[in-house]
């Protein structure tokens, strides 16, 4: 018999379940960006998490405890603290997004019941999505002010118009009089499935993945252990569709190529596939093969770079990595709560942290390859506090052996997050103190996440990125200094790392113009730019460096032939194209000068156009096409 304080241990447990999933699920999306993001993607978990754990009959009907009041409370003096709004409109719509998800999530579980007000709940659900959708659509194209910026160049619109097409399917299926699934139930299972698992991969849904793995995760819970791997399969053959199916659906804009980056790389994740289908290019080597395999420069090179492959790691990425049997076995382990929760009794509470769950694994196949197996068994752990019975019946042990499960998962999911969430909480410290002019709190943030693997050169060249920008804020020569052998000692720890050669020739670049050791640094520079090359040979940025090397020592035929090498991988290369106009005008050719001057103003033009708060990448192309425009005018 359950007692009252049974019952206050387990809210309490869940209560801190619930905060622990609120900050854990947005670290691979939120802290890679900025704070701000972070908080935003708080919020929208948060409030995910408790429309699925206390929704009602109504949309207003939420029953909350105390310390979810809070949560909210909390939750909702962070999201009005924003500063951008691009994140506040994306965060609201992703709520709806979710919102709607959650209430198809409560009606499919009370049609399984027979419930009768499971119709009411799916025109909410309905009625929610098509509000979003259309909402979202007006407020995209006032913000980015292109009306053909449609809704499959954005993960949120798509993740909407999933949950309205589910919507209509399960309506349609009702019978008006008995209000009950029809008889072809498993057809309606597969059909509402197939949407969603199209809306998912598609929009490469961050926001509304919560909501969607929720209604997938319904059908597929009262499945027995072999349907969990044909959920699996449907999974991967949707896939294997998603591609081609989103290339013809995406016009190519050029104005815009973030949207066509994804497609670019899912085709490069099926060349992969396609030559390794057993056994994948190998866990975490997959920035490693992508220079071989014509890795796409569009019209934004720095897109295109290793933190781009890392921030949209998917589940294309995981199948050319691991292959084909061991993206199978990955996403039927994923899958595998939902049989926990089939062979156990369930409770609302119990199901929708099971779902979050899910969530979070897929949130980390989605986001960041590094943590998925902590994640997996972070999953695993919270299942075994809450239901020990149903741990031990998913892994076939007894159940008092849970503990020593809990224990294991939990060293090695902290094991996981140490290489990444410490580095980046540490890099956000480092930074306020760089912008502040703060030299020692840079350190000192740094530092302490150094002291935790000595030997991890990505913490070397967060200390080198800390003294940059502290550079930057002060010009100390002494700061550039400590830039420079900090990224050479991360160099050295980790030769095959390319994006340490590229910054080290970045921090080369400003020692040269700084008078620091110009020689040296010369000679350093050329070096790093040839080594970057020779691991990346179609990266323009490291031709239009060394060309002006050579324009520095007067070998001008040599830069423009690298000039014109860079151009022809990346033809909007505004740098490149105006050091060709140097060249041009050195040489007194004034016709090619006059189309090179034209090509400039042209692309001075087409990138004023783009927000600064975009993303890092978009904000870098601004930052160069600001100096050319200040040194053109």
């Amino acid at each position: 018999m359950t007692t009252s304080g049974d019952r206050r241990g387990h809210s309490l447990l869940s209560s801190v379940t619930i905060l622990a999933l609120i900050l854990i699920l947005p670290l691979g999306d939120g802290l890679q960006n900025n704070l701000e993001m972070f908080i935003a993607q708080s919020l929208v978990t948060g409030l995910a998490i408790l429309m699925i754990m206390r929704l009602r009959a109504g949309p207003l009907g939420f029953d909350l405890t105390h310390v979810e009041a809070l949560i909210i409370l909390y939750l909702a003096v962070c999201f009005v603290s924003l500063t951008q709004a691009d994140y506040r409109y994306a965060a609201l719509l992703r709520c709806g997004v979710i919102a709607s998800g959650s209430v198809v999530y409560l009606a499919v579980r009370d049609l399984l019941a027979r419930e009768s007000h499971a119709a009411a709940r799916l025109r909410q659900a309905l009625s929610i999505s098509a509000t979003g959708a259309v909402a979202y659509a007006i407020i995209h194209s006032i913000a980015t002010g292109d009306r053909a910026h449609g809704f499959f160049e954005d993960p949120n619109g798509l993740a909407a118009f999933a949950n309205v097409g589910l919507a209509v399917l399960i309506c349609g299926g009702l019978r008006a009089d008995e209000r009950t699934w029809p008889r072809n139930l498993g057809a309606m299972r597969l059909i509402a499935s197939g949407v969603i698992l199209l809306g998912i991969i598609l929009a490469q849904s961050r926001g509304g993945l919560l909501g969607a793995l929720v209604v997938l995760g319904m059908a597929s819970a009262r499945m027995k252990r072999t349907r969990v791997f044909l959920v699996a399969a449907l999974l991967m053959g949707a896939i294997a569709v998603a591609t081609p199916l989103r290339e013809k659906l995406l016009p190519r804009s050029p104005n815009d190529v973030f949207a066509w980056q994804r497609v670019d790389i899912f085709k490069m994740d099926l060349e992969m596939l396609a030559e390794h289908p057993l056994t994948g290019v190998g866990l975490g080597q997959y920035p490693w093969y992508a220079p071989q395999y014509n890795f796409p420069l569009e019209t934004q090179p720095v897109r295109y770079s290793k933190i781009a492959l890392a921030a949209h790691s998917d589940l294309l990425q995981a199948l050319a990595e691991l292959g084909a049997p061991g993206g199978f076995v990955l996403l039927a382990l994923m899958l595998c709560p939902l049989f926990a929760l089939a062979t156990a009794k369930v409770t609302d509470e119990l199901y929708a942290v099971c779902m979050a769950l899910v969530a979070l694994s897929f949130h980390g196949l989605f986001h960041h390859l590094l943590l998925t197996h902590g994640l997996l068994l972070l999953w695993f752990t919270l299942l075994a506090m809450l239901h020990p019975g149903a741990a031990g019946r998913l892994i076939a042990v007894p159940a008092g052996r849970w503990r020593a499960f809990v224990g294991t998962g939990a060293v090695l999911f902290l094991w996981a997050g140490g290489v990444f969430v410490p580095f980046e909480a540490a890099r956000e410290a480092g930074i306020a103190g760089a912008a502040s002019a703060s030299l020692p709190l840079a350190q000192s943030a740094i530092r302490r996440s150094v002291r935790l693997l000595p030997i991890q050169p990505y913490y070397r060249q967060a200390m080198a990125d800390q003294y940059a920008q502290y550079y930057t804020a002060t010009g100390n020569l002494g700061a550039l200094a400590l830039a420079v052998e900090n990224l050479e000692a991360a160099a050295r720890l980790n030769p095959n790392e390319w994006t340490f050669a590229r910054r080290l020739a970045a921090l080369y670049a400003r020692a040269i113009e700084r008078g620091l050791n110009t020689e040296e640094s010369v000679h350093a520079l050329r070096d790093a730019l040839e080594r970057e090359l020779d691991t990346n040979p179609k990266w323009p940025m490291s031709l239009v460096e060394l060309a002006r090397i050579d324009i520095r020592q007067g070998r001008r035929e040599n830069a423009e032939r690298k000039l014109r090498e860079a151009l022809s991988l990346e033809p909007n290369y505004i740098r490149a194209h105006f050091e060709l106009r140097r060249l041009l005008k050195a040489r007194s050719d004034w016709e090619a000068y006059d189309a090179e001057t034209a090509r400039i103003r042209e692309l001075i033009r087409k990138y004023s156009r783009y927000s600064t708060d975009e993303n890092p990448y978009v904000r870098e192309i601004l930052a160069i096409t600001k100096e050319m425009k200040l040194e053109f005018l």
